[in-house]
């Protein structure tokens, strides 16, 4: 049997990705997206980020994200005949990047308007580490297109500096030229537990070489200058193996890479005493001495099992004194996949940053995945996050994705500062996640809180494809074209609860989908609702989002008031939509 090339495999995985092709010449930039960074439900980023279109400005892809500290600027080209790019397009990524750093936002697209907005916020806020410049196209590596990436990355530089002085220190600004040949080694490392191939070498100063049943290890310290050496040379590939890659850092108390930065800038001489230290998997290693009798660790292959924090937090590390801070690191082989996943999964689980890429183990998840079940909903899907094909595999258009429905409970119950802001500390921090997947909740109101949120988006497509919009509809329109629009008017509309179910009198989270219950019924629940009541959210709520950045506290407190306010006398007057309402749901009673 022959091989398969890297290339055919992208293929083929392109030609399976049928629900990609909505967004026509965008899908390879939407498919690169998800691979290279992750991403979880490609079609919720995209319905932000993907900025294509009339007067886009040549911004044709803008993702934020505060979680993993990244702006990525995308620009996506199909070549259908000349196997080149053209020259224009290429330089059009210096137009793109004025844009987004520097123009004025006058007669924008409000998608993209939003994009831009939210982007300068995110910077302003100190909360990006990571401005990302792609290009995107379907074929070989092209000299024109590297020398514009790095043109554009010196602009972005300089925009950065003259703009956002106070933390533009912190930014690296990143150029990637994805080219069909890049896409293909990524999708083709996604194959691998070990993508780095390469030999290393390296001083063997000691240590324990263990061998169990399956399994060989060595025990050894390696100077950090050592690991942030095969970052460099490696980047994303020396993590193929682990669950998480690098989550970026944030100048957070709570985040473990800004206290492992801080470490190193402070005691690097405790750097061993203070760190968990690194787990590796290697296809084979072994000890030899050298010619000047000095003893050498030869590993064949690498990939970081558990360290990504450590390892990621080296990039940026100009001025720190790794060569004085040593790391434990232990270098396993071992060819029994089983044994594999085991090592991979339980050496995630030791530490704190892990919660939430396993709470798919969680007792409650089990127990919502079951109601689900019983309800004959089949296609509730827990949260895994992983380096394998599953990750970036064709997403099923009815299936209550639990990152989704997490943003729309959080949502729902009054938070859409984390549902839009930082989704993942629904997943990382306990005590957020124990407050929200609690015993109170039920599947029967979590495909509740997923129907508004659904609704909601239904609602924004239903409008951007109309052929002619009304004055009205367009500014509803607008509305929903920003970024966090979606999450606050969950919360808003949420807010009415009381009025459309009066017998709710005690938690939200006693208010359930009654029989018969699926996900359309979910967001046909929510839909005539939606409809009456989304004429008041450009007046009462888009103030808040043109501000772009992280909503205050009382500033949200008072939009949800103004909205509720202003629904509330609508509501009272719709007797029949209100029994419609009661009829399909029903109010937990407690014990």
């Amino acid at each position: 049997m022959s091989r398969t090339t890297p290339g055919s495999a992208l293929s083929r995985g392109l030609a399976g990705r049928t629900d990609l092709d909505q967004y026509k010449h965008s899908k390879r930039l939407l498919f690169a997206a998800q691979v290279i960074l992750g991403i979880d439900d490609i079609h919720v980023v995209a319905k932000d980020a993907l900025t294509d279109g009339s007067g886009d400005r040549s911004c044709d892809f803008l993702y934020v994200d505060r979680d993993s500290a990244t702006i990525l600027l995308a620009q996506a080209y199909e070549a259908t005949v000349k196997q080149e790019v053209a020259a224009k397009k290429v330089h059009s990524l210096y137009e793109a990047v004025d844009w987004v750093l520097s123009q004025q936002l006058r007669g924008l697209p409000m998608v993209l308007e939003s994009a831009i907005e939210q982007a300068r916020a995110a910077l302003r806020d100190g909360e990006i580490r990571h401005f990302k410049i792609w290009f995107v196209h379907n074929l070989k590596n092209q000299p024109q297109i590297h020398e514009a990436l790095n043109g554009a990355g010196e602009a972005a530089r300089n925009a950065l500096d003259a703009r956002f002085k106070d933390v533009a220190d912190n930014v690296v600004v990143e150029v990637l030229e994805v080219s069909d040949e890049c896409l293909s080694e990524w999708y083709a490392g996604y194959a691998s537990v070990i993508d780095v191939k390469d030999d290393l070498v390296l001083p063997w100063k000691g240590g324990q070489r263990i061998v169990g049943p399956g399994w060989e290890a060595a025990q050894t310290v390696v100077p950090l200058k050592w690991l942030a050496d095969q970052f460099w040379a490696f980047r994303q590939r020396l993590f193929s193996a682990n669950v998480r890659d690098y989550l970026g850092r944030m100048n957070s108390p709570n985040n473990i890479n800004q206290g492992i930065r801080t470490t190193l800038e402070e005691e690097p001489e405790n750097f061993f005493v203070y760190n968990n230290g690194v787990t590796a998997l290697t296809e084979e290693f072994e000890i030899i001495r050298g010619l000047d009798d000095e003893e050498l660790l030869i590993l064949k292959g690498l990939s970081i099992v558990n360290g990504a924090q450590t390892t990621g937090v080296l990039q940026g590390s100009d001025g720190l004194a790794l060569d004085d801070a040593q790391v434990s690191i232990r270098f396993i082989m071992c060819e029994n996949r089983q044994i594999i996943n085991k090592i991979i999964r339980f050496n995630n689980r030791q530490n704190s940053v892990s919660i939430g890429d396993y709470r798919s183990n969680d007792p409650v998840q089990g127990r919502l995945a079951k109601e689900f079940k019983a309800l004959g909903i089949r296609t509730y899907r827990k949260i895994r996050r992983g380096g394998s094909r599953d990750a970036i595999r064709r997403t099923d258009p009815a299936a209550i994705l639990a990152t989704y429905a997490a943003r729309a409970l959080v949502a729902f119950h009054g938070d859409p500062v984390i549902a839009h802001f930082n989704p993942a500390w629904i997943w990382e921090e306990k005590s957020m996640y124990r407050r929200y997947f609690c015993e109170d909740l039920s599947a029967r109101h979590l495909i509740i809180c997923w129907g508004l949120a659904k609704s909601l988006e239904r609602l924004k497509q239903g409008l951007r494809a109309a052929a002619k919009l009304s004055d009205g509809r367009r500014k509803q329109l607008d509305f929903l074209d920003r970024q966090g629009s979606i999450w606050l008017a969950t919360s808003a509309i949420a807010a009415c609860s009381d009025d459309l179910a009066p017998g709710l009198k005690s938690s939200k989270f006693d208010l359930e989908l009654a029989d018969p219950a699926n996900g359309e019924l979910a967001i046909a629940l929510w839909d005539p609702i939606v409809q009456k009541v989304i004429p008041y959210a450009p007046t009462c709520l888009e103030a808040l989002l043109s501000k772009g950045g992280r909503w205050k506290d009382a500033d949200l407190n008072e939009a949800i008031h103004t909205f509720r306010a202003a629904v509330a006398p609508m509501l009272e007057s719709e007797d029949n939509l209100r029994d419609s309402f009661a009829h399909a749901v029903r109010v937990r009673a407690r014990r």
